[in-house]
């Protein structure tokens, strides 16, 4: 996961109203993810990784996602933090299509998670 704009934040709100992001949007991942076992871990700057344990179904995955969204919007709403907070996405398996060793999953879910934000601004009408 990444935080979206991230850096624009940094630039106009200032570092310390980067890390107040950083700090809200850990939250809520972890509101979104708390069930179960899972891992849920700062990876670097804005980006953020969970590693959920034995998905039997990869529906699974769609309800932690609305619940990720829920909360989102519900922060977003409050007004608490000058911008609306998004995020950014991917998502991978293991052991699936080459993805053998951890390394390969992070770069999986990494460019599945740029592929969403190119998405994401293309939609918003920004241009790579």
């Amino acid at each position: 996961m990444d935080v979206d704009k991230f850096k624009l934040i940094n630039d106009e709100l200032g570092h310390d109203m980067g890390d107040v992001a950083l700090r809200e949007v850990a939250e809520i991942i972890r509101q979104s993810f708390s069930s179960g076992h899972n891992f849920i871990s700062r990876y670097g700057g804005d980006e953020f990784v969970v590693v959920i344990p034995q998905v039997d179904d990869p529906r699974m995955i769609d309800g932690f996602m609305k619940s990720l969204n829920s909360n989102l919007e519900h922060f977003n709403g409050t007004g608490d933090f000058p911008k609306k907070l998004s995020i950014s996405c991917g998502v991978a398996f293991y052991p699936k299509d080459g993805i053998n060793t951890p390394e390969d999953l992070l770069k999986a879910a990494d460019a599945q998670m740029y592929e969403e934000k190119s998405r994401h601004h293309q939609l918003m009408g920004y241009k790579r």
